[in-house]
């Protein structure tokens, strides 16, 4: 039974709303999977904090239209499923490489991030990136290096001056 206008407009407004969420949209070919392997990918880009949906290309396509984002065409060919980056791209990822490597029959198409289309190899190399906690703690390593060197740089004639006096007053008491 085909779609009604407004079925068709509540679909659109569905996938906007995702985009407008979104930091980043991966996009595959999911031919071949069985529903309980979509269910496992569902899972795991959900774990990742993102969404995976099977979109219907005409509709996905005036959906990155109203929200004023490039239109892979190349991309929306055939059945596609996209998974939205909600939170973290790194781990959604992560989770799609993942999962095209223990399933075969999974292909990832590309994407979009920032505006600009990714290919299958952008894709994997977001997915080797540390998660965003790591990166802040080797940034805040990295600026709390050089002022810890400093503080140790500051005191340390203090601490020699506190040792002599140590060792003068051990000799005194020992003698």
């Amino acid at each position: 039974m085909p779609l009604t206008r407004a079925q068709k407009n509540e679909i659109i407004e569905e996938y906007v709303a995702l985009l407008q969420q979104s930091q980043a949209l991966i996009l595959a070919d999911y031919r071949g999977l069985t529903v309980k392997e979509l269910q496992q990918l569902r899972r795991q880009v959900r774990e990742a904090g993102g969404q995976a949906r099977v979109v219907k290309n005409t509709l996905f396509r005036i959906a990155l239209e109203r929200s004023n984002l490039p239109v892979p065409t190349d991309l929306l060919v055939g059945p596609v499923l996209v998974g939205f980056a909600v939170e973290d791209i790194p781990p959604l990822a992560k989770a799609f490489v993942d999962f095209a490597k223990e399933a075969g029959k999974f292909k990832i198409k590309g994407g979009l991030l920032e505006g600009r289309e990714i290919t299958p190899e952008d894709v994997d190399a977001i997915a080797k990136l540390p998660p965003l906690e790591v990166i802040r703690a080797q940034l805040v390593a990295t600026i709390e290096a050089p002022m810890s060197q400093l503080v140790s740089v500051i005191s340390a004639p203090m601490r020699e001056i506190a040792a002599v006096l140590q060792a003068r007053s051990e000799q005194s008491e020992a003698a």
